[in-house]
């Protein structure tokens, strides 16, 4: 579901208080007729539910409850029929599509003179997309802070890159040909191959 234009998966407080690993910010927890985002700093003033501890949490309750409805939650569990699981998986994209195009602050990655190719690449499609790359946050998982740092760099490692594509919804292309025609031993074809499609993150 989305609160305040940032998607989080919404989990039952039974897996929350079972699970360390989904105190997390990309998580909310729901409890009655709410959901309440995950907050992981020490400030107990911001709607959301703080754990202290296993078992020990603590709901701030907001004062305006509608955007933190849990009717709005998009329970993909609760899809009987494969129309239903169409219908809710559709629901979400429109719901992330309606998130992800309305940026409040474009990132701009600056390109500098002794960039690699590779992240000068990165960086001018990144540019292209004319977006707020903190919007695709709950894509990354624990990667994105890294991730997002990397692109200050002059490099990038391969993984990092396609890493970065596949969450943004770019695509990179991998070719192998001949680097002339008259080399010795040439291929004379070329190899291509889509590696964000291949992609499996390690989450």
């Amino acid at each position: 579901m989305t609160i305040n234009g940032q998607v989080y998966d919404a989990i039952t407080e039974q897996e929350f208080i079972k699970n360390p690993s989904l105190y997390d910010a990309n998580n909310a927890v729901i409890n009655g007729n709410l959901v309440y985002p995950v907050k992981t700093g020490s400030t107990l003033n911001i709607p959301g539910v703080y754990a202290r501890g296993m078992s020990m949490i603590r709901y701030v309750e907001p004062k305006k409850t509608e955007a933190f409805a849990s009717s709005k939650v998009i329970d993909f569990d609760n899809a009987k029929t494969m129309s239903d699981l169409i219908e809710k998986t559709n629901v979400y994209k429109e719901m992330e599509k309606d998130i992800l195009t309305s940026p409040d602050n474009l990132y701009k990655p600056k390109v500098k003179p002794d960039d690699s190719p590779e992240i000068a690449l990165v960086k001018n499609a990144i540019c292209a997309k004319d977006c707020d790359i903190n919007k695709y946050k709950n894509r990354w998982g624990v990667h994105f802070n890294n991730d997002k740092r990397a692109l200050d760099d002059n490099s990038l490692t391969l993984l990092k890159a396609v890493r970065i594509a596949n969450n943004m919804d770019m695509k990179i292309e991998l070719i192998i040909s001949d680097k002339h025609p008259d080399v010795a031993n040439p291929m004379g074809r070329e190899f291509r191959t889509e590696l964000t499609s291949s992609y499996v993150s390690n989450d």
